[in-house]
């Protein structure tokens, strides 16, 4: 739980948003994805032992503050693991920018997971 809260503090949503729409930062987050979370989320996005992350429906919350705290503090229970270590606030910021701009491309996958939250 601390590091849930720690991570929240460092989160700048404008600039998340902003980073989401910069085509250089948004690829340079699909190639860390591409390293460290495909395994779970697929190449696509679609989902594998993870949920899809191109539909509207989010288990965590959809906003660049929810993403950020996942991917930062991971949900270990639910077999996400915490990245914060491993990637560091400034990867982390580009991923989240790379998922945020995937958000409701629909790519078929995994069944929806979580709420509808377009």
């Amino acid at each position: 739980e601390l590091q849930r809260k720690l991570a929240a503090a460092e989160v700048d949503e404008v600039k998340l948003t902003s980073m989401s729409k910069d085509p250089a930062i948004v690829a340079e987050g699909r190639g860390i994805f591409e390293s460290n979370c495909a395994t779970c989320h697929a190449q696509k996005c679609e989902g594998l032992t993870g949920p899809n992350l191109t539909d509207t429906f989010w288990i965590h919350g959809n906003s660049p503050k929810d993403l950020f705290v996942t991917v930062a503090a991971g949900w270990p229970k639910a077999g996400m693991p915490a990245w914060g270590l491993n990637l560091g606030p400034e990867r982390i910021e580009r991923v989240v920018a790379f998922v945020l701009s995937i958000k409701n491309t629909n790519v078929p996958g995994r069944p929806p997971q979580g709420e509808e939250r377009p």
